[in-house]
Parts: C-alpha cells; structure tokens; sequence
C-alpha cells in the first residue's frame, strides 16, 4: 500500500472534508426510515492489518506487548493461533481482493499490485487507478453479494468500498498524514469512525458486516524492517486504539445490557514481511536482450510475458538464462500439464495436476510435487522430502497440501502457485529473489514472494468455529458466515 500515498492529494480534493463521525451520518442516512436494508440480528467484523506478519505477531504475544488483542482473542505468551494462507503474491491488492470476493486468485481479476490491462502495466499501489480497480471489482466483492440479498455492509478502506452501504473516504487531515508518515493518525481516524459508528447506531440496527483495513504496521515494516523495535512500538499504540472497540464488540449496547446480538470477529493480514537490503536488477538485465518481454517488478516478485508462444524447453532456457541475475533466486513457469520450479543452484522441481482428480472437493485439482534434480538442501524444507520418483507420487487434492503445512512443512507453496498459474492472464515464467532482496528499492522490509514469512499469516477469531491447520485466507468470510458466499 505505502508506494500510493503520494498520490492522495488530487483524491481529497474532489471529496472534501471527513469527519470521524460521516460514516455513521452516512450509514444512518442509508439505513433508516425505509425498506431498502433488511435487519439482521448478526454482525461480522474482518479487521485486516496490513503487513502484520506471524512473526511480528509472535514476538509481541511473547513481550505482553499487544494485551488488547491477546484478551479479545484468548492468546498467551506462547503465540500459538490458526494460519492463513495468502494468495500468491503475497501483495496487498490481490490479497484483500481475494479475501472480500471470498475467490481465490485465479478467480479474480486482480492477479498484483501491479497487472497488465490492454498491454500496459497498470500499478493500484498508484491511487489513481482505484477507479479502475473498482471497475474491476464491481458486483464481485461481499459487500455487492450483500447489497443484492439487502444487507448492509461498512468498509473502513480507502481501496475497497464498491457496493458498501457507507465507507470511509479520504479528508484533507488524512491526506496529509499520509504525506507526512503519520499512520497512526490514519489508523486512529478509522478506529474512532468505527467506534462512533458501534456506539451511535443501536445494536439492532449494526451492519451485517464491516470491513477494517488498518495500514500502519505495513508502512513502518516498510520503512524500517519487519524486526525494527518501531514495528513492536506502533503495533502496541494499535492494539490500544482497539481495546475500547473489542469492548463494545463483546457487549453490545454495554456491558450491564442482555443483547441477542450476534456478533462474531477475525483479525488477519493480507501478507507477511521479509526484510531486504538488496536489489536485483532484473528489468535491466532484460531489457539489453534482443527479444520482446514484458517484465513486471512487483516487490519480491516478477512476472514475465513474452510477446510468442514458446515451448516448455524453451522457456526453461529462459528461466537458466535469467537465473544469472544478481540476487534472484528462484524461477516457476506453465507447462502444459503443470508448473516447473528451478532454482539458481541447479535444483529443478516439478508440480504436475491430475487429468483426474482423485476424491477431492467439487472444482477441486488434485497435483504431485517431485523434485527432478536435488543440488542442496537450502530449499523448501517440507519438499524436499517428496518422493523423486515421478511413478511413486500419488496426486493429492491441493487443499491437502495447505492443511500438511506445518512448522517444518511448506507444502502450502503448492496449490499458491496453482492458483496462480491457472488464472487466464498468468505470465509464462515468476521469478523471486533471495530472501533478503527484492525487484524494488528503497526499502528496509518488502513482501510479496513464497516464503513462510511472506505466505503465512495469523488467523485470530472470536466466536467462529475454524478447524485447526493452514486454510487458504479466501475462505476467512465464508468460515465466519457471512451470507453472500
């Protein structure tokens, strides 16, 4: 998110002035004295905070450093909670896209922060292209399923508010925060917004769902790196700002009231954070060949287009060739029945789908992981385990792989780079960085390539019933019951 603030200004412009209470002068205008929403006697609320990676998590649960949200959600020291899945890549726009249509990536339209459109790069980390995003998004997103079944619906985002009954939009006061760094004041402005929205509309008349989309961990993790002691400071000062509204969640209309209110949240992220000190020059290698590619630098990941069909072979020549670049690390390119994975040292992996799918879930595929050629062992630990023998791999449903995943087990990586290679307008090769680089510059802390750091992200809830493992963070609405999906 943090490479759109420069181009807040021409958007407050056009909307004027917010105050923390126009959402819920917004809300109330369009849910009252009229038959346009139907009531309902549930809420959901989705607090979504960017960045915040299971590391930074862990290493505050263990200091008591964020008591607010260890309360709300029955944590200890020992920061044991549920994981989630990010899409890959885990950037923000395909991340948050994802989780509000309740699709996983192949399904969506927004494949990065940064996609082609027509032949040209369009970048939503560029404010003005939200319009387009929101094209893109219309009708698709819970807050439209909702609209159509008459429900209402609030999101405190900047990026997503298509087909909300009210939502938050940026005032001058905002706009120059986000010039200035001030995210806390960003994310006190949402908070309070929420908090008048809670306390001045009855709990009989609470949204069905409402969207919280809090910015400021993403921005210092950024700015600092994700292990920088001003990460822990700024999530202490959030955790803080949402005590009081973990109170009024757990008691509607006060704590001396019987509410038949029901009312259940999760708290997640859209991605995790690895920090980064080097670049790889990837497009400028690219652009002295003699031949037409479209690279896209999306912080720690590229995708590829090359302007003509080529062969598998061919494009595994390609990913050798490129491979040589200073700092990158990994390759992944289409096949026709399949993924392959090859790595600088010489490794080559294999993902292949079933022409069959064994008994797996309705629409589900099924795949095998092998490796074809081993050179190390600094590689994924959990697959470097598999069989390579290609006759001996039994396929298996893709969601198995995410529920295998463990703390020594990266099958999630598996059906991430499905999802991803399945969508219509995939790239014919990826390719990441070592883990402490990115296609970037400039920053201490960057996301958006396969690691656990980078994939793996907290699942917090209260009141929803989520079985134990690793769940793609798509499925996080349909698991709290929010009707529309």
């Amino acid at each position: 998110m943090r490479a759109c603030l420069a181009f807040i200004i021409p958007l407050f412009l056009l909307q004027g002035c917010q105050t923390s209470r126009a959402v819920s002068f917004q809300y109330h205008d369009a849910t009252y004295g009229g038959e346009t929403y139907k009531l309902s006697d549930k809420t959901s609320v989705l607090f979504l905070v960017d960045g915040l990676s299971s590391e930074i998590l862990k290493t505050s649960l263990r200091n008591e450093n964020a008591p607010a949200i260890a309360d709300a959600f029955s944590l200890t020291k020992s920061a044991r909670f549920s994981y989630g899945r990010a899409a890959f890549p885990s950037l923000t726009f395909p991340n948050i896209t994802s989780i509000l249509t309740g699709q996983s990536i192949d399904q969506h339209p927004v494949l990065g922060n940064r996609i082609l459109i027509d032949d040209k790069i369009v970048n939503f980390e560029n404010v003005t292209n939200w319009q387009t995003l929101a094209r893109l998004l219309q009708r698709k997103t819970m807050f439209y399923k909702l609209a159509q079944d008459s429900q209402s619906s609030v999101s405190y985002s900047y990026a997503f508010t298509g087909g909300a009954t009210a939502f938050q939009w940026t005032s001058p006061e905002s706009a120059i925060s986000y010039l200035e760094d001030d995210y806390a004041s960003i994310d006190a402005q949402t908070l309070s917004s929420l908090q008048n929205l809670l306390t001045e509309t009855a709990p009989s008349r609470w949204p069905r769902f409402i969207f919280v989309h809090l910015i400021g961990v993403d921005a210092t993790a950024h700015a600092y790196g994700p292990k920088d002691e001003r990460v822990q400071t700024y999530l202490h000062a959030l955790d803080q700002r949402l005590r009081p509204i973990f109170q009024i969640l757990n008691y509607p209309g006060g704590a001396q009231t019987v509410s038949n209110r029901q009312v259940n949240y999760a708290l997640t992220a859209d991605h995790g954070f690895r920090s980064t000190h080097a670049h790889a020059p990837l497009s400028e290698i690219v652009a002295r060949m003699n031949r037409k590619i479209r690279v896209i630098e999306d912080n720690r990941v590229a995708p590829v287009y090359i302007d003509k069909p080529i062969s598998d072979q061919e494009r595994i020549d390609l990913a050798h060739a490129l491979l040589d670049v200073p700092h990158v690390q990994w390759a992944a390119l289409k096949r026709e029945n399949g993924i392959d994975l090859l790595r600088k040292n010489g490794d080559h992996a294999r993902i292949t789908f079933a022409q069959t799918a064994p008994a797996c879930q309705p629409g589900e595929r099924a795949a095998r992981f092998e490796w074809l050629e081993r050179k190390g062992e600094a590689s994924w630990p959990a697959l470097k385990q598999q069989d390579r023998n290609v006759a001996a791999v039994e396929f298996t449903c893709l969601s198995d792989f995410d529920l295998a995943t463990s703390s020594d087990d990266d099958s999630y990586i598996v059906p991430a780079l499905a999802d991803y290679f399945a969508h219509p307008r995939a790239p014919d090769l990826i390719f990441i960085p070592e883990d402490g680089a990115d296609f970037a510059e400039g920053y201490a802390g960057n996301h958006g390539g396969l690691t656990r750091e980078e994939m793996l992200v907290p699942v917090l809830t209260k009141d929803v019933d989520i079985i134990r493992g690793v769940h793609p963070t798509s499925d996080l609405l349909r698991t709290m019951g929010v009707d529309g999906l």
